[in-house]
């Protein structure tokens, strides 16, 4: 590659999915690393570990694939349905459980990196989202949720596929919530 013979930073010139990562001698880039290939800051946040959660700002389309309505997933319980653009769901008196079950086979071979859920209605004092694949090993969980949130998605075995999005709360049986978003991203 003759990437020095571009007449301007090279951060300039590359889309920003392409990332140049810097292997050399002492862990460290010579001082004018920078001034070829960008500031940290511009396009990620730490050159030595770029990876983190995704940046995201919705909504904006394109950003993520989002499988979320009834087309995407059913549930598996009679108190949670698919109302008016969201997922609605009711916690009965001592069955704090919920589960959504993917149709069709999006899921199939399907490897995101992250699960980004919305969802709105009065604050519980626990609410937890876990997803798991189809031999039962949790690849994502998180306890006691913000109402915008990201997961992170971890394949202990990564042959087998996405199976199940779990929710449970402890609100009264009054209390429903909705699920306004569920989008998966790379």
């Amino acid at each position: 590659m003759l990437f020095w013979l571009l007449p301007w930073p090279i951060s300039k010139a590359l889309p920003r999915a392409l990332r140049i990562y810097y292997f050399g001698p002492g862990g460290a880039p010579p001082p004018d690393f920078y001034i070829y290939y960008g500031v940290p800051g511009d396009f990620w946040a730490d050159p030595y570990n770029p990876f983190g959660p995704p940046v995201y700002h919705y909504p904006q389309v394109g950003k993520g694939d989002v499988f979320f309505d009834q087309n995407y997933w059913v549930s598996a319980y009679v108190n949670t349905s698919w109302e008016l653009g969201h997922w609605h769901c009711v916690f009965p008196y001592g069955d704090p459980n919920n589960n959504l079950i993917p149709v069709g086979t999006w899921a199939v071979n399907y490897r995101p990196s992250y699960i980004h859920i919305s969802w709105s209605g009065k604050p519980a004092d626990q609410i937890h989202f876990k997803l798991s694949d189809t031999d039962d090993n949790m690849i994502a969980s998180q306890n006691n949720v913000e109402k915008d949130f990201y997961m992170a998605i971890t394949y202990n075995v990564p042959s087998y596929d996405i199976e199940l999005l779990h929710f449970e709360s402890r609100i009264d049986p009054e209390e429903p919530i909705n699920i306004n978003l569920i989008e998966f991203l790379s």
